[in-house]
C-alpha cells in the first residue's frame, strides 16, 4: 500500500499591486484659501491644519497632492469634489466663477 497521497501543487503567482493615483489640486488666481481648505478638508478627510498645508503647497508650487488612492477611490474623491463645489456655488453665488475654476486632476504614481 502506497503512503503517497495526491497533493495539489500550488504555484505562487506574484500579485501585482494595484496602481496608485494622486489626486492633485491646481492653483488658480480666483479661488480663496478658505474655499480650498473647505473642499480639501471635507472631501479628503484632512484636518484644517493639513488642508491649510496643502493650500500653501498649491500657492507656492502651483499644485498640491490631496491624497494617494487606488484609481476607483481617487475617482470617487473627484465626484465628492464636484458635489462640494456645487454646494459652494449654491450657497455662495457671488463666488460661482472662482469656485468653478478650482481644478482637480488624477496622476498615476
Amino acid at each position: 500500500m502506497s503512503t503517497q497521497s495526491n497533493i495539489a501543487t500550488i504555484e505562487r503567482q506574484k500579485i501585482k499591486e494595484p496602481s496608485k493615483w494622486k489626486v492633485l489640486i491646481h492653483d488658480n488666481p480666483y479661488t480663496s484659501f478658505e474655499e480650498v481648505i473647505f473642499i480639501v478638508s471635507r472631501c479628503f478627510e484632512k484636518s484644517i491644519e493639513e488642508a491649510s498645508q496643502i493650500a500653501n503647497q498649491v500657492h507656492l508650487e502651483k499644485k498640491g497632492v490631496c491624497g494617494i488612492y487606488s484609481k476607483e477611490v481617487a475617482e470617487s474623491k473627484l465626484m465628492l469634489v464636484d458635489m462640494a463645489k456645487q454646494y459652494l456655488v449654491e450657497n455662495f453665488r457671488h463666488r460661482t466663477e472662482a469656485i468653478k475654476e478650482l481644478k482637480f486632476t488624477l496622476e498615476e504614481e
